[in-house]
């Protein structure tokens, strides 16, 4: 999650869960919750992970930001090739639009050194696309 939300999963996390009681309630401890400014890395002997936030500001090309862009993380599974990217592009067997939700991931992908056509994004409604296939929606703004 993004730094900004880090607060309020603090907050949520150490209230008393009273109408439908979970395993924290029964047995409380303090998670750790990790905010991400811009990117971060986890990784185990599977898999690599890096979290990218749309939030964060570039060098290069100035970031979209809107109240649905803000704090939204991208999750790339490096060896896999998997973009996870909820709301912003959603698969669903039509064509993507370019919008700024759409610049915006192309944007943060740059940033970071993605090669976006050789991934391919998960949607969080269930679908997948190849990334070479939306290259248009998600080129920067000129």
């Amino acid at each position: 999650m993004s730094e900004v939300l880090k607060e309020y999963f603090e907050k949520v996390v150490r209230a008393p869960h009273t109408v439908v009681p979970d395993e924290l309630q029964k047995n409380p401890k303090l998670p750790l919750i990790y905010g991400v400014f811009e990117n971060m890395t986890i990784k185990d002997d599977t898999a690599e992970v890096r979290l990218y936030n749309l939030a964060s500001g570039g060098e290069t090309d100035p970031r979209a930001t809107a109240p649905h862009i803000d704090g939204m993380l991208l999750g790339h599974v490096v060896d896999s090739k998997l973009i996870y990217v909820t709301d912003l592009i959603s698969p669903r067997g039509s064509p993507i639009e370019r919008s700024g939700d759409t610049i915006a991931v192309g944007n943060t992908l740059r940033e970071f050194d993605v090669d976006e056509t050789d991934l391919t994004f998960v949607g969080g409604h269930g679908a997948t696309i190849k990334g070479a296939d939306i290259t248009g929606a998600l080129a920067a703004n000129k």
